[in-house]
């Protein structure tokens, strides 16, 4: 059940808008994808497939952690639980490492408005991801 779960955020957080730049009058700079930074105009300023493809590759561990789970391989099960918890720390230390560099030329931009929901969809797949080992490693 906690692998339907993860699957489920890190499904709908792969596409989703994870955050937004502003100025100091709150006029939106750039929305930000897993895979691109959008412009208000809809031009794509920056690709980010590196979020995009630590999430699908998250995803496709959590989905291989699944399919184990029906097979009985707790060791395996733990080990890709591990992967999964260190891939989504890299994450967000590449997400904040990313728009740091990308924003930090940018005197006007303001605020990193991350009202969005969907950007701390990771950090409960972690909390999960967690469960997950320690119920694994009592088997």
């Amino acid at each position: 059940m906690l692998y339907a779960i993860s699957i489920y955020f890190l499904a709908g957080t792969m596409f989703a808008r994870v955050g937004r730049m502003l100025l100091l009058d709150n006029t939106v700079v750039y929305e930000i994808y897993n895979f691109c930074l959008i412009a208000p105009d809809g031009t794509v300023s920056y690709p980010t497939l590196w979020f995009g493809g630590v999430l699908v590759t998250i995803t496709i561990l959590t989905l291989f952690g699944f399919w184990l789970s029906f097979c009985s391989k707790f060791k395996l099960q733990k080990r890709l639980a591990v992967c999964s918890i260190v891939l989504i720390v890299g994450y967000y230390v590449a997400y904040g490492l990313c728009l740091y560099f990308i924003f930090n030329d940018c005197n006007d931009v303001n605020t990193l408005n991350l009202d969005d929901a969907r950007m701390f969809s990771p950090l409960l797949v972690l909390i999960l991801n967690i469960i997950i080992f320690f119920v694994v490693r009592r088997k």
